[in-house]
């Protein structure tokens, strides 16, 4: 299992990985700004950090599989990109994922990076940069030091446990406090009054956590507890908001959803290319209002989301920014080229 540090210095100072991750460091800002010759029409809006931390965090669900190389894209490239909802951050956090396993030498590392090579080698701008560095760390004859002591990850399950029993025996004590705090011998509250305590005699240092808490929701502007809990735990003890992550995964798989309709969008497609062909059909006015009233863009694209239960509130500004960003007529017109290929393909082979 590979170390998940709380901040960059703890990857940039690892004891057995950090000259790599020097390496790495190195390569993600040289890409993090746009660079219109090699295709990076974009500029990275995450933190080297965050690559890191992503990165590494996929190496450990990928080494706990017998082989995972038989499913890489849908089960790890495709669900990145659907968390960020950015396919080109993903390719990026894979990108360094193949670098790091160049450097294993193991028959798993080399399958995986066979796979990693055969989804994106042809879509990312990313990848060629990192196969590159991977290539150079191998001819120089780069190594790490395997005997150097890097700190194991800890065994959350245990972590958990142990969390667990100090709870429940706080939740103990605490009850017990209650009934000889609030009754005596005789059975009769000794406080001189009548009823349950009112709000004035919680401990005040209770009534801070929970102005803490608060402050903390509008800091995250999330009122999602797992996101709460990741944003709190990002600012005091790193290690824990894997520990948050395992455990949002496990309600995830355990939370049944229910959808608007069976129709839903193909991830292997972009983004951006679903809400160029639907604002295509919007500026044709080839769907309109059922009542006549002029159909705006939200309205339009926020039907269309629920209809496919997915997030496209945002299509204006994808669609602004891709043209803002200057993209070439080419790209933004490619998805119609390859619609009508398509088409003209169904319609050849029915000919014949």
């Amino acid at each position: 299992m590979f170390k998940i540090h709380a901040d960059l210095d703890g990857y940039l100072e690892d004891p057995v990985f950090g000259p790599l991750n020097e390496k790495i460091y190195a390569t993600i800002l040289d890409v993090s700004e746009p660079n219109y010759a090699d295709g990076r029409l974009y500029r990275l809006t995450r933190t080297p950090f965050l690559v890191m931390r992503d990165a590494y965090r996929q190496l450990n669900k990928i080494v706990l599989e017998r082989h995972p190389e038989e499913s890489f894209k849908a089960k790890y490239l495709r669900p990145l990109k659907d968390e960020y909802e950015d396919s080109h951050y993903a390719q990026l956090v894979f990108s360094v994922v193949y670098v790091v396993f160049s450097i294993l030498g193991t028959k798993q590392s080399e399958r995986m990076m066979m796979a990693i090579e055969r989804s994106m080698a042809a879509e990312s701008n990313y990848f060629p940069i990192f196969k590159r560095l991977a290539s150079e760390l191998a001819s120089s004859g780069f190594a790490f030091d395997v005997n150097a002591k890097s700190p194991m990850p800890p065994d959350w399950h245990f972590e958990y446990i142990k969390l667990n029993e100090r709870y429940n025996a706080l939740q103990h004590d605490y009850e017990e406090l209650q009934m000889a705090a609030f009754k005596d011998k005789d059975n009769q509250l000794s406080f001189g009054f009548t009823n349950a305590p009112d709000g004035s005699d919680i401990p005040r240092d209770s009534i801070i956590q929970v102005v803490d808490l608060l402050n903390s929701t509008l800091e995250a502007k999330t009122s999602n507890v797992f996101k709460l809990l990741r944003y709190i735990f990002s600012k005091t003890q790193g290690d824990l908001v894997e520990l948050v992550k395992f455990k949002e995964e496990m309600f995830d798989a355990n939370t049944v959803t229910s959808y608007t309709s069976n129709l839903a969008f193909n991830r292997e497609f972009s983004k951006i290319d679903l809400i160029r062909v639907f604002r295509a059909i919007y500026d044709l006015r080839m769907i309109i209002s059922r009542d006549g009233q002029d159909l705006s863009l939200d309205e339009y694209f926020n039907t269309l989301g629920d209809l496919l239960d997915y997030k496209l509130s945002d299509a204006n500004k994808y669609f602004s920014n891709s043209i803002g960003e200057g993209c070439s007529e080419a790209t933004i017109t490619a998805i119609f080229d390859t619609l009508a290929q398509a088409l003209l393909n169904k319609s050849v082979r029915k000919i014949g």
